[in-house]
């Protein structure tokens, strides 16, 4: 038996997909953490087609929520740095709101 037959979602055009995905971030939020089950990164886990239309979603990654705890450790700098720039990258021309914290 076919994914697409034991899950029918999976036959969805990438359109409505990537609208679904979008109603997956919480909306009482304004900015979303990067990591944890309320990120977009979470959708990434689930299968590839999810995957696949969560990365050419750029709304899903409109948003990003960093803390750096107080911290002067250039590794965790470095990493949050990294996550900054994987979302700049995935939210494409779509506007990024960016919070740090510390």
């Amino acid at each position: 038996m076919s994914s697409a037959n034991k899950y029918p979602i999976l036959t969805l055009p990438a359109e409505i997909t990537s609208e679904i995905l979008i109603h997956f971030l919480p909306k009482d939020r304004e900015f979303i953490p990067p990591v944890g089950c309320q990120s977009p990164s979470f959708l990434l886990r689930i299968c590839r087609q999810w995957r696949d239309a969560a990365l050419a979603t750029p709304p899903l990654w409109s948003s990003i929520d960093l803390q750096l705890d107080g911290t002067t450790r250039e590794s965790v700098i470095k990493q949050q740095l990294k996550l900054l720039e994987t979302w700049l990258q995935r939210s494409g021309s779509f506007p990024l709101s960016i919070r740090l914290r510390s």
